[in-house]
């Protein structure tokens, strides 16, 4: 019996969404319904012991002209070749990669493609045999919102900084504990919304989503002068600065990922709070993701490998994973594997060797804080949580609302919002976000 590879034609997805028998799926042309169906007969009255082999076929591969440019090639076309479809055009907008064909070395294929070209990182294969057309033709469009976008475009100087990511580099070390984020009119009840800075401890890439709320955003960010011994100390700090600027509430409090963590102790301590905002984030949220990775570890310089190995990913995100890990974990202690990433990362983004160091040991920190913080009460006021579409691969044990659930006194809603832990605050994504919010801030009594 040969098996051979490829879509099945005449009807199902080559016929609704493809258009004919004659459309390229992955690289094979569909077989036709009457060659299965023989096919099948043929092989139930065989008797057994029959060798198995398989076979394909082959379309005919698209050749590209020596003058020839990527930049004028959309991310769909791109995708197209890689499944091997001639015409882009015929792909739905509804079907999934994994509808169209798509094969685990294409998988990867992909992967490498939306991390170097458009910033995304998908955390497995199966994020992005999920993706739709429609997804990749918005992911496409917004492209020129990253600064990432031209660089790995250009052969020019600025591709050294191509592999950075989008993080505000003068961001890193902030000085302003409290920065403005977008000043506005009192527009409801809330006088002002304070924003809890990630574990990067800035709160640059919540800009975009402060301006397009009808409502002042501070943000707030760790500074040298914040304490670095527990979740409870740092809020205590947080809520001197937020009382300071707005001395009276109701109090609205948001936390994004790492900040949740921070905002749902600021919940706890601080009772006018009216509403607690949590973006992508909770009291368990980066505890979940450190605990399940730190059991793959034996050693703990295994683990301090795959911390640095974190740190490093936010900046330099195409690293060679096994060799990075490989070279940190070999290193007699601590300090020299802080030393050999710092060294690392001083040449991408030339900062100096101790800045980079102290950046990494806050980020450490954090970890550290943020996995041994445990609620000391329940929250008493209404809780959102902004929980993005593209799961991670802890999910499954964090559940569908992240924890919140057994500690929350006061009503706990969760509202889904498309993109993953990064990209939901960029482009369209961000758009429905802010509205979400705005309506959820407006209507509640």
């Amino acid at each position: 019996l040969a098996i051979q590879w490829g879509a099945i034609g005449d009807v199902g997805m080559v016929i609704e969404n493809l258009g004919s028998n004659d459309t390229v799926v992955g690289g094979t042309l569909p077989q036709r319904m009457t060659s299965c169906l023989e096919t099948i007969d043929y092989f139930l009255q065989q008797s057994t012991n029959i060798p198995v082999v398989s076979s394909y076929v082959l379309a005919e591969k698209l050749q590209k002209t020596s003058g020839s440019s990527t930049t004028s090639i959309s991310l769909i076309e791109i995708i197209a070749n890689i499944l091997g479809i001639s015409d882009a055009s015929t792909m739905s907008s509804d079907s999934t990669l994994a509808d169209l064909g798509l094969d685990s070395l294409g998988s990867v294929e992909i992967k490498q493609l939306l991390e170097q070209k458009y910033s995304i990182s998908l955390a497995n294969s199966k994020e992005i045999q999920q993706l739709t057309i429609k997804r990749l033709k918005e992911i496409d469009s917004n492209s020129s919102v990253s600064a990432t976008t031209t660089t790995t475009i250009n052969n020019t100087e600025t591709k050294k900084t191509s592999s950075i990511s989008s993080f505000d580099l003068s961001q890193l070390l902030p000085k302003d504990l409290m920065v403005l984020l977008n000043e506005k009119v009192k527009s409801n009840k809330y006088q002002h919304l304070f924003l809890i800075h990630p574990i990067e401890g800035h709160v640059e890439m919540l800009r975009e989503l402060s301006q397009r709320l009808p409502i002042t955003v501070f943000g707030l960010q760790s500074t040298n002068d914040v304490p670095n011994t527990s979740i409870e100390d740092i809020a205590a700090y947080y809520i001197k600065k937020i009382v300071e600027t707005q001395p009276t509430g109701p109090y609205l409090i948001g936390g994004y990922s790492f900040g949740a963590c921070i905002a749902v102790e600021i919940a706890l301590q601080l009772p006018s709070i009216a509403q607690l905002l949590l973006l992508d984030g909770s009291h368990s949220y980066v505890a979940t993701h450190t605990k399940q990775y730190r059991t793959k570890f034996n050693e703990p310089k295994h683990a301090e490998a795959a911390v640095l190995y974190a740190f490093l990913q936010q900046f330099i995100p195409n690293l060679d994973q096994k060799k990075i890990l490989s070279d940190l974990a070999n290193l007699p202690s601590y300090d020299a594997r802080l030393l050999f990433a710092a060294e690392i990362l001083d040449k991408t983004i030339n900062i100096g060797i101790d800045n980079i160091i102290l950046i990494a040991k806050r980020f450490h920190n954090k970890l550290l804080l943020a996995e041994k913080y445990v609620p000391s009460n329940k929250i008493p006021c209404q809780t959102i949580l902004f929980r993005v579409q593209t799961s991670s691969e802890y999910s499954e044990t964090i559940g569908d609302d992240y924890g919140l659930s057994t500690i929350c006194q006061g009503p706990l809603q969760v509202l889904v919002i498309p993109g993953d832990h990064r990209t939901f605050l960029q482009g369209e994504n961000v758009k429905i976000l802010a509205d979400q919010i705005t309506t959820v801030t407006c209507n509640s009594s």
